[in-house]
């Protein structure tokens, strides 16, 4: 199993790391974990060949997959 740990406070965090927008999308990642376990999920990360997938949850039998981004510049090929 993965463990998963994230900053829960985003003040302290920019206190020690300085500004926010450079690490956006560990940002958004953040707020989408707490947010999961606050309404109950388990939270692990998944795999699907060579690319990871941010969020695999379970809760009650049901199985969601999430996958966060902030900006999709370029498309998928």
């Amino acid at each position: 199993m993965i463990k998963i740990y994230y900053i829960a406070d985003h003040g302290i965090r920019e206190a020690v790391y300085g500004g926010n927008m450079r690490d956006m999308n560990l940002i958004l990642e953040n707020i989408i974990y707490m947010e999961l376990l606050r309404r109950g999920w388990k939270v692990t990360v998944g795999k699907t060949g060579n690319r990871e997938i941010d969020f695999v949850c379970e809760k009650r039998g049901q199985k969601l997959y999430i996958q966060a981004a902030y900006l999709l510049a370029d498309e998928w090929n």
